[in-house]
């Protein structure tokens, strides 16, 4: 009979349970959490290359929008971090740690001061606010590389996905400071 290896981390990422060999690790593929992440790189370098092509007068909308969905995804990594020790913490019978939850709800308070910061003093402060997603995205890959309790798939996920996503932000930033701080 074969030992089916499968738990609810692999069959969200779109990855059923697999038969597993004799004595081997199992490896999940998940393909739709791939999927949803090239998805979410390439709305990054859609609006981010849309500030560099499109006339100026669409720079302050393409600007919120990056801003904005950088700011959703750096709230969406907190919430990872927040399901992921809630349910280790379910799993040990035990309550989450205070330092974990602090960390997790940080990316959210980083990306609501980001969102804000596009509207500080005119539009001044808005390369800003594409800026300070930027260590705040690096800070959590940081993180999540280090963390062996998180699956190596996402671990390898979280490499492309941050550094597409810093690159973009920070193109968008020198985008809007160029073609419209000149």
């Amino acid at each position: 009979m074969d030992t089916v290896v499968g738990t609810a981390a692999t069959e969200a990422a779109g990855t059923p349970p697999q038969p597993a060999a004799p004595g081997a690790p199992a490896r999940p593929r998940p393909g739709a959490a791939w999927v949803a992440t090239l998805a979410g790189m390439g709305f990054f370098a859609l609006l981010a290359g849309a500030m560099w092509l499109l006339p100026a007068q669409f720079l302050i909308i393409l600007h919120v929008a990056l801003v904005t969905w950088g700011a959703l995804i750096l709230t969406f990594l907190g919430g990872v971090r927040w399901g992921i020790e809630v349910a280790a913490a379910a799993r040990a019978s035990a309550p989450p740690r205070w330092s974990v939850m602090a960390g997790a709800i940080a990316p959210s308070l980083l990306a609501w001061g980001a969102t804000m910061a596009q509207t500080l003093q005119g539009w001044v402060a808005a390369p800003l606010a594409l800026m300070v997603l930027v260590p705040a995205y690096l800070a959590m890959l940081v993180w999540d590389s280090g963390d062996r309790a998180l699956p190596l798939w996402y671990r390898h996920l979280r490499w492309p996905a941050t550094l597409a996503a810093a690159a973009c932000l920070a193109a968008g930033a020198v985008a809007f400071e160029m073609r419209l701080g000149a």
